[in-house]
């Protein structure tokens, strides 16, 4: 089979449209539009790049009536488990016939699952996902023959388009940014690079089966051609709706992984990460017992997305009936270097902001960071204050022991109870940021300094009109913005346009290769201009809209004096990883590089001037940043 694909020229990876002209072969002619089988000049034109409204899913899930998928045990077919759910979502997310875009993915992979696992011995793996997928891809072909596949006669065909991921059980709106739609092609113009996949199949190996995957389909009468149709349970099964079952549970973990490995952008950016390993331990927290299973699967997402590097990414937990919980009056972060009280209840005079943590309950902070830190869902740069507000979280009215070191180097230990609400995290992170700061004030006679993060649209004017009456000003873009707007005021220091970070769509096509990307632009001019020193604050917890709009100000030119900010920017993606109880997944679905090209997933944008928060300056309450900021404009000012 391989010798016979060579000899046209062509890798196992896939089969170029235009070579399968070379190849030949198959009753339905070739793909070449030279060829004796080019469909004759009176078919009607193709109404290229239309896309196909999405039909409703089947959902049978939930019914009442039917009996319940019987347990096997899963720990001897974990692997055909994975093998099964790569292949789902290559069919799901790349084979365009009707039976793949009518199917209900979350039923069928919970069906698959048990199918998969309860095969007997005997029975290949291929045989068995043949089965499975041959109503819905009838074209999908597993361990085929040398012969190359060919497409049937017709002009017009159909595939996958994607820019970045939609959830198939969310409603269609062509006005998103994101879309995941079947659209048209012809076959006379194929091969172009932004309309579709540059070949008709892939052809490529899954673990011991060789696939042979349909990447376009003819379209003919308004359907895909071979007709097929969508997955439906067999009558009588009842599918389960809850996580403590193990088919449930297998396909919450599949989805994560599978979507994520599709259209998660960044892992050219992650070297180091192995996704394709992380599936295994995923699936395998599924079999655990019953009670456990929620809990299990839970802990091991946790762990897997933690490596994604992702300040985006977001687990609603499962109902793990875990007993009330109640916070800690106190707020950590990094500072210094240090475990440090950042922030605590103003009626709460035990432990005093700036204040070191050595020990909770009886585990040193280092030991505790380096047992939080791979499950917090949080790169290293915001990991830290994830990992060790975690200790914060406890049971409600439960006490927690832990040592401190004071101004004075004095070590002391304190018995804390959680019976605070959890928004004491959120203020505290928001309370490193000076919040509540007006939107403009003289620094001196020439020095304004200017709350870009808080302006709403209707006070840009006025803003603007106090920053016209300044030689020099300070722009606080600490915290999330209010306004898109604002980026035409920094434009306002720049001699021409400004452009936000670079950002691209992902665009995959096929499996067998990387993502496209397709470039989204955004641009900001302003006519009337200032000019004089100018510097803008940005801090650690900066991120996402916030770094968007310091990528202006720094196209801008306008330097940045602050932290390295948190390396998460890019719209935000869910994934409904299952219904009841909902349990849903979060991440960065569009990628976004510095102005340079370098990586900024993780990395976030590098002040020009550094200048991290101290712990004096902590226990003070004073705004050290904002300080030399207005020093740095100061020794610029002409005398």
């Amino acid at each position: 089979m391989r010798q016979a694909i060579s000899s046209c020229g062509q890798a196992i990876a896939g089969l170029s449209l235009a070579m399968l002209a070379a190849c030949g072969g198959g009753s339905g002619g070739s793909v070449s539009p030279s060829s004796n089988t080019t469909p004759p000049p009176a078919d009607p034109p193709v109404e290229v790049g239309r896309a196909l409204l999405r039909p409703a899913p089947l959902q049978t899930a939930g019914k009442s009536g039917g009996t319940a998928l019987a347990e096997v045990p899963l720990g001897s077919r974990l692997g055909d488990l994975a093998s099964f759910a790569r292949l789902a979502f290559q069919v799901q997310f790349y084979h365009p016939s009707d039976g793949v875009a009518e199917t209900n993915w979350d039923e069928f992979l919970q069906y698959g699952m048990y199918s998969v696992a309860s095969r007997p011995a005997a029975e290949p793996l291929a045989t068995r996902l043949s089965a499975l997928f041959s109503t819905m891809a009838p074209a999908l072909r597993l361990d085929p023959d040398a012969s190359p596949a060919t497409l049937p006669d017709g002009r017009a065909l159909v595939a996958w388009y994607h820019r970045g991921y939609v959830d198939r059980l969310e409603p269609y709106d062509p006005e998103q940014a994101y879309e995941n739609v079947r659209k048209l092609l012809d076959r006379n113009s194929l091969e172009m690079p932004t309309q579709g996949p540059t070949r008709s199949h892939a052809r490529y190996r899954l673990g011991d089966i060789e696939v042979e995957l349909p990447l376009v389909q003819v379209w003919r009468n308004e359907h895909s051609v071979p007709a097929s149709r969508g997955f439906e349970p067999p009558a009588g099964v009842q599918l389960a709706v809850h996580v403590t079952d193990p088919y449930l549970c297998l396909t919450v973990a599949a989805k994560a992984w599978g979507t994520l490995r599709h259209f998660f952008p960044y892992f050219p950016d992650l070297p180091q990460l192995d996704w394709e390993a992380e599936l295994a331990p995923l699936l395998k927290a599924c079999d655990a017992p019953a009670a456990e299973r929620p809990e299990s699967l839970f802990q091991a997402m946790r762990l897997a997305l933690t490596k994604l590097q992702d300040n985006h990414v977001g687990l609603t937990p499962l109902d793990l009936n875990r007993p009330a919980q109640g916070r800690l009056p106190l707020r950590f972060d990094r500072i210094e270097g240090r475990a440090t009280v950042s922030l605590a209840r103003a009626d709460f005079t035990d432990v005093k902001v700036g204040d070191e943590l050595l020990s909770i309950n009886g585990v040193s902070s280092s030991d505790w960071l380096a047992r939080e830190m791979p499950k917090t869902l949080r790169n290293p740069h915001l990991g830290f204050a994830a990992a060790l507000n975690a200790a914060t979280l406890a049971p409600k009215d439960s006490l927690v022991s832990m040592e401190f070191r004071d101004a004075n180097g004095q070590v002391y230990e304190r018995q804390l109870r959680a019976n605070q609400g959890s928004d004491i995290i959120v203020e505290g992170a928001q309370a490193l940021l000076f919040p509540g700061k007006p939107l403009t004030y003289w620094l001196d006679a020439d020095t304004l300094y200017v709350n870009l993060s808080d302006m709403l649209p209707e006070q840009r004017q006025s803003v603007e009109a106090e920053m016209d009456k300044a030689r020099a000003w300070v722009l606080d873009l600490r915290r999330y913005p209010k306004t898109f707007a604002l980026n035409q005021t920094l434009a306002r220091f720049a001699a021409g346009q400004i452009r936000a970070l670079p950002m691209n769509m992902v665009q995959p096509f096929d499996p067998t290769q990387p993502p496209r990307r397709l470039p989204e632009l955004q641009n900001a001019e302003a006519s009337k201009k200032l000019k004089g020193p100018v510097i803008a604050l940005c801090a650690a917890q900066s991120q996402s809209f916030n770094e968007h709009m310091l990528g202006f100000a720094q196209s801008a030119g306008i330097p940045l004096i602050g932290e390295r900010t948190s390396g998460a920017n890019g719209d935000m993606t869910s994934i409904r990883l299952s219904q009841n109880p909902a349990f849903n997944l979060t991440f960065t679905g569009l990628e976004v590089r510095r102005h340079d090209g370098s990586g900024f997933h993780a990395r976030g944008l590098q002040p020009d001037i550094v200048m991290p928060r101290s712990t004096q300056s902590l226990r003070q309450g004073s705004d050290e940043v904002l300080m030399a900021a207005h020093a740095w404009v100061r020794e610029r000012l002409p005398r």
